[in-house]
């Protein structure tokens, strides 16, 4: 009878606890930005699932970032492309997790995370993605400099 008292005092304790740093998990929090020597650092933590995530914005407009180094061109929702003012230009076919699907290039004005600002940076739309997510693929990734250790992801911008 103790031994199953003391699972269950276990497994409700870890329920609780789980939840909890679930709950206080957001991409805002996730997201630490310094500058040293004139250069601009931005470390993202990894999320619950593993992935790393953390705030940003297209065109001035904010979005939730997630990292992709799978994904060659940074991918934005059809709803954050309208709010952002990205303009569609040809029609692609892309490549997902999910099969294949229809999409459509577009050039980014600007992207920001962190602070770390790239102007004329490609992507694609990808009617699938939730409205407020952003895949960072490679086409922005490839203009930094990033390494990964144990939980933190830093991102450093090149001069």
């Amino acid at each position: 009878m103790y031994v199953l008292a003391t699972f269950i005092f276990i497994a409700t304790m870890t329920l609780v606890f789980s939840n909890k740093i679930r709950l206080s998990y957001t991409p805002e929090t996730a997201l630490l930005s310094t500058t040293v020597d004139g250069i601009r650092y931005v470390k993202l933590l990894k999320d619950p699932s593993g992935h790393y995530t953390g705030t940003g914005s297209i065109n001035g407009y904010s979005g939730e970032f997630i990292v992709d180094t799978g994904a060659t061109d940074v991918a934005i929702s059809e709803q954050m492309a309208k709010k952002s003012g990205v303009i569609p230009k040809s029609m692609v076919k892309i490549q997902t997790a999910n099969g294949e699907t229809k999409g459509w290039s577009a050039l980014l004005d600007s992207i920001e995370i962190g602070g770390i600002v790239e102007h004329r940076v490609r992507a694609t739309i990808v009617p699938s993605l939730k409205s407020k997510e952003v895949l960072l693929g490679m086409s922005f990734l490839e203009r930094l400099d990033f390494s990964q250790e144990k939980n933190t992801l830093t991102l450093k911008k090149r001069l």
